[in-house]
């Protein structure tokens, strides 16, 4: 299962929008960034560098969520 890491901004939109185009099923986790929530230790130990759209998987480390663009190519799916 996809783990995706966001916020309700137009760039947080973006991964969402690209996995309901591949039809993949994930989990979302809301980041305040409002609260600063992005900077916390926390969330630091998801992404070190503290930035939000990032996609992971439930056992695996997260990246920055252009990896939804490779998510798409290991499905067969092609994005632009």
């Amino acid at each position: 299962m996809i783990e995706l890491y966001t916020a309700p901004t137009p760039n947080g939109h973006k991964a969402s929008c690209t996995l309901e185009a591949l039809e993949l099923e994930y989990n979302t986790h809301t980041v305040n960034i409002g609260e600063g929530d992005q900077h916390k230790p926390d969330f630091r130990t998801i992404n070190a560098n503290g930035r939000i759209r990032c996609l992971g998987q439930a056992a695996g480390a997260t990246a920055r969520a252009e990896s939804s663009l490779l998510a798409g190519e290991r499905h067969g799916a092609h994005c632009f």
